[in-house]
């Protein structure tokens, strides 16, 4: 691992919090499986902003043939964000019972984004999409050699500690992505997002066009929870 190399910090929420929420009421649209050569996670519904939706439909397009978007998670409801964000603090409490409450603050909002903030979570917005490539099969490229399991929740876009395949595809993803206008997360190499808090933060605007969305009349709690 180079000496050089310092791994990201998180997005400080109350640098989130002064981005000023300028909503253009742009309407969530359902992405459909294998449409326009985009995959879906377990052939679940999934929304997303109609900007952002087009703005993957034009990153796929740029990828080598062979090689698919694969989309894990797009809009959540704020209620599901309250839920998903509620049971790591109990598996928290149940891990690191001797935590104060400062520190479990912080360590469970490294994994989730606080429901109970000025600035929505992006995936509140319909503006953040977490996602990996594939081949047509489904099979996923390599993201996260030599790390394994849950490791690979650990390692920021550019860890030096990847292999070489890693990278490359890696960089195949960051950079078909950027290239439509989206910013990485970079503490999360799968997470990438338009228009809401985080990436005006990332591209430093002081105000962003995406607020919480209201779930859509068709909306299901998906039964797979992303990790």
């Amino acid at each position: 691992m180079s000496s050089r190399y310092h791994r990201p910090r998180s997005e400080p929420i109350r640098d989130l919090n002064r981005i000023a929420i300028a909503e253009n009421h742009e309407p969530l649209v359902e992405l459909v499986n294998r449409e326009h050569g985009l995959l879906l996670c377990c052939d679940r519904r999934i929304w997303v902003r109609q900007a952002v939706a087009e703005k993957l439909v034009r990153a796929q397009e740029s990828l080598p043939a062979g090689v698919h978007l694969f989309i894990i998670e797009g809009y959540r409801s704020l209620a599901r964000q309250i839920t998903i964000y509620e049971r790591l603090w109990e598996q928290s409490l149940v891990e690191h019972p001797d935590w104060p409450r400062n520190i479990r603050r912080r360590e469970v909002n490294r994994f989730v984004a606080p429901p109970d903030v000025k600035c929505p979570p992006g995936h509140c917005t319909g503006g953040a999409v977490d996602l990996t490539l594939v081949t047509p099969d489904g099979q996923e490229l390599d993201m996260i050699s030599p790390c394994a399991g849950r490791l690979q929740a650990c390692t920021p876009t550019f860890f030096p500690g990847l292999s070489p395949e890693a990278v490359r595809n890696r960089r195949l993803l960051f950079d078909a992505m950027e290239a439509q206008g989206f910013r990485n997360y970079p503490l999360e190499w799968w997470h990438f997002s338009y228009g809401d808090s985080g990436w005006a933060y990332r591209v430093h605007r002081k105000t962003c066009p995406y607020g919480a969305a209201p779930a859509p009349d068709e909306y299901e709690v998906p039964k797979y929870e992303p990790e």
